[in-house]
């Protein structure tokens, strides 16, 4: 299912939701502002939202955000970026 949620010249695309095994709850979202992407996120430990975590470095052509979990347990979001004409993944924990 996608999602989009639109405000002024803003809009969020592409909502997707994480859990970890002590039930925080991570979701992250493609933001579009002022012609460029970036992607946020959020965490719900239990007591509330906090409040939006900047991912990628900068906004620019970004798209397809994913979140897993590696073996350790650690949260990772994964997104496809073009950067001088090239498409490329790149990840942060």
């Amino acid at each position: 299912m996608r999602m989009y949620f639109m405000r002024g010249s803003s809009s969020s695309t592409e909502v997707l939701s994480a859990t970890s095994p002590t039930g925080e709850v991570w979701t992250a979202w493609l933001a579009y502002r002022d012609g460029r992407n970036e992607i946020l996120a959020r965490k719900l430990d239990g007591k509330g939202w906090g409040s939006p975590q900047r991912v990628t470095e900068r906004p620019g052509d970004v798209a397809r955000v994913a979140l897993g979990r590696d073996g350790k347990g650690r949260l990772w979001a994964v997104w496809s970026a073009q950067v001088d004409g090239n498409w490329d993944l790149y990840g942060r924990r």
